[in-house]
């Protein structure tokens, strides 16, 4: 390729590379750290509980509440056993503010989002 240009030096043909190979997707392997937060508007209560969220990430054949495995399974599957999906669940934290009846604006999320115990 010439330099500054995206257009091989050759005929204009392109080639399916890139400057320095072929172009390529990076497979996910190894363990993958998480982190997850569960968090309430203070006018609502939550209908599952810590343990209820840390099964459906974590648990290997989870199927509590109606679902067909974990996160955790999802990812290993999909990654012929190259990664390992690992989440850690904190909360129930509550927003001082009730759930809004609308959409708020970007600064209103902001503004309630500082106010969170």
């Amino acid at each position: 390729m010439r330099r500054g240009s995206n257009r091989p030096e050759s005929g204009g043909r392109e080639s399916g590379r890139t400057r320095n190979g072929p172009l390529a997707a990076k497979s996910p392997h190894g363990n993958d750290q998480r982190h997850h937060l569960l968090a309430n508007f203070s006018d609502t209560a939550p209908t599952f509980t810590k343990d209820d969220f840390d099964g459906l990430f974590n648990t290997v054949g989870y199927t509590g509440n109606g679902a067909d495995g974990s996160v955790r399974d999802y990812y290993l599957e999909a990654s012929y056993g190259a990664l390992t999906f690992q989440t850690d669940v904190y909360g129930w934290f509550a927003f001082l503010t009730p759930e809004p009846t609308t959409a708020p604006t970007a600064g209103a999320w902001a503004t309630t989002s500082g106010r969170a115990r």
